[in-house]
């Protein structure tokens, strides 16, 4: 694969999802999915900030690919904390990740909901 330079992507940064991937990360996914020559799997999508960049490049491509998600969907501090040893009540902000996690289906539910409100539910199987 060629080298990677930064490109001007065809949509808005703050029209993403919440999430830790810098603008330089999302750059470089975003091109990677709009090479990519086969399907793609993304694990861990957490509440949708990856998933919706990489829908968008699927948006952009002449063709299409298959594009499916795997993630927990963790729905509880507790389990939170049994999966990933973690204790989220001594994390600076630990409503960032709570918000997300108690509600039914937890971070699956904000997941879905992300890619609703965005239009981009039906490019990715969410596993």
């Amino acid at each position: 694969m060629e080298k990677l330079n930064y490109i001007r992507m065809p949509f808005d940064l703050g029209s993403l999802p919440e999430g830790w991937f810098s603008k330089g990360q999302i750059n470089i996914l975003y091109q990677l999915a709009i090479a990519a020559e086969g399907p793609i799997l993304e694990v861990g999508p957490w509440v949708g900030r990856s998933t919706a960049v990489i829908c968008h490049a699927l948006l952009n491509r002449a063709d299409t690919l298959p594009f499916h998600t795997v993630d927990y969907g963790i729905a509880s501090a507790e389990e939170w904390k049994t999966r990933f040893g973690d204790d989220l009540s001594k994390k600076p902000d630990p409503d960032r990740y709570l918000r997300h996690i108690n509600q039914p289906e937890g971070t699956i539910t904000s997941l879905r909901r992300n890619l609703s409100e965005r239009g981009l539910e039906n490019l990715v199987t969410i596993h």
